[in-house]
């Protein structure tokens, strides 16, 4: 949905119940592949407002997030939810101050990837649960549907991959996953600092119940991590060497990713938001790590 500042402005008024409000700064953040987002300040308080980009409807089930929200809101890993619409999927929280975003050349600083892992423990090993699953495969053939029905040549263009996904899949659902809380989309852009040096995670959109690999996976791609800074954070995460059945999940959770966000991609660019170069990049990445798998792993998946 596309909104201009007025309408924004007036969305916050009236669902903060702000009687006259007066405007002291209003522009959009950066980033953001699925979503406007926008720094908005009214009488002095300060926001960030979320407007669901074209197409996230099909994609995201708002009930989930808004629960998760508040789930990582107590965890004290969120920002504030102040408001949140399950229908129109459009959220207001308090903004960060002075929010500094990650980078790939952050994350190789050992105090902030120690920050990091301690904020994923944190999530990780909480004692209350997520009323939602992350339905990995069950989402991946969702994805292929939209993308099917939107562009079917697509869809077809990938059918060589999704025939060794369907091998890796049942592999993994071969080995016994302890699941937690999981945030799904450990993105760079997620992770901000605040002017305190307090790391919080944002946009809950994906997050549920699954193997927590999976969000030190997406950490690993996210951050661009060698081979001896993976070891290094996993070592540190785990307090012990990973064991290989570890680091073959990781492994597979690099290429469902890969996949999985691929169907992303194509699907939002039938909705006219164009990252293309991302998902070449992302199914080349995924043949690799295929054959990386075959290579390691001993498993007759040849690409």
């Amino acid at each position: 949905m596309k909104m201009n500042k007025q309408e924004i402005i007036k969305l916050v008024s009236d669902k903060l119940n702000i009687s006259h409000p007066v405007v002291n700064k209003f522009e959009r953040t950066p980033g953001g592949m699925t979503n406007d987002s926008y720094f908005v300040t009214i009488n002095e308080q300060r926001y960030v407002v979320r407007i669901p980009g074209k197409g996230t409807d099909q994609l995201i089930n708002r009930k989930n997030e808004k629960e998760n929200l508040i789930f990582s809101s107590n965890l004290g890993i969120n920002p504030n939810l102040i408001y949140f619409d399950v229908d129109t999927g459009v959220k207001i929280t308090e903004k960060i101050n002075s929010p500094t975003s990650l980078t790939p050349t952050l994350a190789k600083d050992e105090y902030v990837i120690k920050n990091v892992i301690s904020i994923f423990k944190q999530l990780h090993e909480a004692k209350t649960m997520m009323n939602n699953r992350f339905e990995l495969f069950n989402l991946m053939e969702h994805y292929e549907s939209l993308v099917r029905n939107e562009n079917a040549l697509m869809m077809e263009k990938l059918l060589p991959l999704k025939s060794k996904i369907f091998m890796l899949k049942k592999i993994y659902e071969s080995f016994h996953i302890i699941e937690t809380p999981c945030h799904i989309d450990a993105a760079c852009s997620n992770m901000i600092y605040d002017s305190n040096g307090e790391l919080f995670l944002i946009d809950w959109e994906y997050s549920g119940m699954f193997d927590p690999i999976w969000d030190i996976a997406t950490l690993f791609l996210s951050f661009n991590m060698n081979s001896d800074e993976e070891m290094f954070f996993l070592k540190y995460y785990f307090q012990r060497e990973p064991t290989n059945e570890e680091l073959q999940r990781i492994l597979l959770h690099k290429i469902f990713q890969d996949y999985l966000w691929t169907l992303w991609v194509y699907f939002k660019d039938s909705k006219g938001n164009s990252y293309l170069a991302d998902a070449e990049k992302r199914t080349q990445r995924a043949h690799e790590n295929i054959q990386l798998y075959d290579a390691n792993y001993n498993e007759d998946i040849v690409v």
